[in-house]
């Protein structure tokens, strides 16, 4: 699974000098809401994965941006839909031939390469999150400021083209 930062990034923010089994699985739980709650925070896609997304007949816009390609698409019946005449931009829209009946559509998104700035508001929340050991993981509480200051250049602010 890919992540805004790698295990070796995560150990040598906190200062942890060797990898640890037990505490290295910990971390990987902590770095994932790290890109969870960074996503949240930014509203958009930031972790490079694929995402399948459910859209209805006219619909043209994906729930976010910084989409790499489409990889597949299917009917939620499960018929193959031909994607070669099937176009979106980065940030989301498509173009083409679309289908008429709801569809499951398989995107590439997030970044790659991370950017430095998100790469260092991460390291922020996982100081934090590390730092206080909350139970929850890091999704569930605010950003820090230090780590907003690197991630607001990057969020998604809403208004007309």
């Amino acid at each position: 699974m890919e992540r805004i930062l790698t295990l070796d990034e995560a150990r040598s923010a906190l200062n942890l000098k060797d990898p640890n089994a037990e505490r290295d699985v910990r971390l990987a739980e902590v770095l994932d809401g790290v890109g969870d709650a960074i996503e949240k925070y930014l509203g958009d896609w930031v972790v490079p994965r694929d995402e399948v997304v459910e859209l209805q007949p006219g619909i043209t816009t994906l729930p976010g941006s910084n989409v790499r390609a489409i990889a597949s698409a299917e009917t939620v019946a499960g018929e193959p839909v031909d994607v070669t005449g099937l176009a979106v931009s980065a940030a989301g829209v498509l173009t083409g031939s679309l289908p008429a009946v709801p569809w499951l559509l398989t995107v590439a998104v997030g970044l790659d390469p991370i950017p430095r700035s998100i790469a260092n508001g991460a390291r922020e929340v996982l100081r934090q999150a590390w730092e206080i050991q909350r139970s929850e993981t890091p999704s569930t509480f605010l950003i820090p400021y230090r780590a907003a200051a690197w991630l607001d250049g990057h969020a998604l602010v809403g208004g007309f083209a």
